[in-house]
């Protein structure tokens, strides 16, 4: 189980450097010029993620499901299976990773808003009180606290 994570991490990670990453945007746009398909192949992470694997069980031979002994054709069944299956954890580990990435941007744009929001209301706040203007506080809770007119005091 380990080696099967250690190799679908290595898969995720080869795969998205070459499909995401500036580093091979030179490779990917070349591949796109020879020819659709193989501009495809370099640019979906399921495609070349499925490569990437095969390649790995080919190298690493991780023997998820142990073939035949005397039957060639299950061994290369064996190979395609734990090829597959590294792939499948490296498409996993991609699919997590995206949505912590989409999170992490999720909580920055709404930081990013309540600063400018903040920011809004402090301006407000420094232009309502310029050279005598009158604020009355509102609770916190009322909305429309600041909506409502000041009103001088009655000097009854």
């Amino acid at each position: 189980m380990r080696r099967l994570f250690i190799l679908g991490a290595a898969c995720h990670q080869i795969t998205y450097i070459v499909v995401e990453s500036w580093l091979f945007a030179g490779v990917r746009e070349r591949a796109a010029r020879i020819s659709a398909h193989a501009g495809k192949l370099v640019s979906c992470h399921l495609c070349f993620g499925t490569w990437v694997g095969m390649a790995l069980a080919a190298l690493f031979r991780p023997g998820l499901v142990p073939p035949a002994p005397a039957a060639p054709a299950r061994g290369l069944l064996a190979w395609a299976v734990d090829a597959f299956t590294i792939a499948l954890v490296g498409r996993a580990l991609n699919e997590l990773l995206a949505i912590a990435r989409r999170e992490v941007e999720r909580r920055r744009s709404e930081a990013r808003l309540l600063g400018e929001l903040a920011e809004e209301v402090s301006q407000r706040e420094g232009e309502a009180s310029g050279p005598g203007a009158l604020v009355v506080p509102g609770p916190v809770d009322d909305p429309e606290a600041h909506a409502r007119p000041a009103r001088a005091e009655d000097p009854r």
